[in-house]
């Protein structure tokens, strides 16, 4: 089994403070009400 507080680790993308979650599984894929 993997120690994983044995390692120290960094993440893989950088997330802004504040970002948007879609979620597309109710079928509307309309365009984002924010600027990228």
């Amino acid at each position: 089994m993997i120690d994983w507080s044995a390692h120290e680790y960094h993440p893989v993308v950088r997330l802004p403070d504040e970002y948007e979650v879609r979620d597309f599984t109710s079928g509307d894929d309309s365009p984002s009400k924010y600027e990228y």
